[in-house]
């Protein structure tokens, strides 16, 4: 069955758009929604600002590798896949990172959005009702370092490969982490 893409969708396209040639700073809502034909009021139906719209866009783009994760889509399948695609995409996200004029900065809200997707994915994997503080803190720790290590990394000019990185976030995942990424 062909899906229709939603109106979150088409704003989505539309940002995604706008920022091939400006940085998000410099886009108003009155352009997001022009370029796609809509109204300011359809796009304050759907959110709450341009922030919440760039938001939205990376969490459809995360939270299905999260949800994927099991021995046969691994951590670093999830990593390689992730790396990958904000690579090619690297235009919209460098501009994305690079904006701070939003209520918190991009990069903090991946990490907290990251935690809140792989602790839910972890808990029902593993069948957990939680997961203890000191798992809970490393994995947010974990995220978090990654997240803006990333940021740096893409925003620096990718100075070593995505193998090389990738091998990184493998390598530094505290050991308290590695039962649970593995998903044996």
């Amino acid at each position: 069955m062909i899906r229709r893409p939603s109106t979150e969708d088409i704003l989505g396209q539309s940002l995604h758009e706008l920022m091939g040639s400006k940085p998000l700073g410099k886009i108003t809502v009155k352009e997001i929604a022009g370029n796609c034909g809509m109204t300011t009021m359809t796009f304050y139906r759907h959110f709450h600002d341009k922030y919440e719209l760039a938001f939205w866009i990376q969490r459809q783009s995360v939270a299905p590798g999260i949800l994927r994760l099991s021995p046969d889509y691994t951590w670093k399948d999830f990593l390689q896949d992730r790396v990958s695609y904000l690579v090619e995409d690297r235009r919209f996200y460098i501009n994305l990172y690079r904006d701070n004029s939003g209520q918190i900065r991009f990069m903090e809200r991946f990490a907290q959005n990251h935690f809140r997707l792989l602790e839910s994915r972890l808990k029902e994997y593993y069948h957990l009702d939680s997961l203890s503080e000191d798992v809970s803190f490393e994995l947010q720790f974990y995220l978090a370092g990654c997240s803006l290590f990333l940021e740096t990394w893409l925003c620096s000019g990718m100075k070593y490969s995505q193998d090389k990185l990738i091998e990184h976030f493998i390598r530094v995942i505290p050991s308290s982490l590695r039962p649970y990424l593995d998903f044996a």
